[in-house]
């Protein structure tokens, strides 16, 4: 009995020992976790004070850039007048109208002539048959004289079909003596003049050469080729 009274009593012992051993570890423990805490605040604090200090010194950088940007006289547009636009306009607009339209040159003028007939039947010639709208251009001075025919079809393409098969016009019994241009402006006629005046001393200077103008160049080729 006293044995068995003995080893109970030393079961409680060592249990009591363990819940010490046991309570004191877990205050252990809780002093490290404790360390641990106020270590990540120490460290979080001061990453926030660095974070806080980079981003303070970036928003005073780009401040300072915008207002230097800001302060820099900058180089002001041009001013266009309402006068030079106007103008402008026009000259693009009259381009624009320009391209739809040539010049007949040659026809002889009839009385009453049905001019967009008579046209049409020109153009036939080239291989065409456009609708179209025609009148005289210039006053009449005198019987000798004939006045140019100004035409004016759809489309700018149509005028560059006819322009193209204009030589066909050499060719025809009816309508040799007739010969189509582009509708020029007055600058490009003054230039166009010059051109041919440049050609046609080009032309006496070398007479064994035949010279033509084209897209606003003179050319040149022997006669026997």
């Amino acid at each position: 009995m006293d044995f068995l009274m003995k080893t109970v009593e030393s079961y409680r012992t060592a249990c009591t020992n363990l819940q010490s051993q046991l309570i004191e570890n877990q205050q252990a423990l809780i002093k490290v976790q404790k360390e641990l805490s106020d270590c990540k605040s120490e460290k979080l604090e001061s990453m926030e004070k660095v974070v806080k200090s980079s981003v303070a010194d970036s928003v005073k950088e780009e401040f300072k850039s915008y207002s230097s940007v800001v302060s820099t006289p900058q180089p002001t547009a041009p001013v266009i007048c309402q006068k030079a636009l106007t103008s402008v306009v026009k000259s693009v607009v009259e381009e624009e109208d320009r391209s739809r339209n040539f010049l007949v040159f040659g026809l002889p003028e009839e009385e009453d002539e049905g001019l967009e007939t008579r046209i049409s039947e020109v153009l036939e010639e080239v291989g065409l048959k456009p609708k179209l709208e025609a009148q005289r251009i210039g006053k009449k001075k005198s019987a000798s004289v004939i006045r140019p025919v100004k035409v004016c079809v759809s489309s700018s393409l149509i005028v560059s079909q006819i322009l193209r098969n204009a030589r066909n016009l050499r060719g025809s019994e009816k309508f040799k003596t007739v010969y189509i241009s582009p509708d020029r402006s007055p600058e490009q006629r003054e230039a166009r003049k010059e051109l041919v005046a440049s050609m046609r001393a080009q032309a006496l200077a070398e007479p064994h050469k035949k010279f033509y103008i084209k897209e606003g160049q003179i050319h040149s080729a022997d006669r026997n080729t």
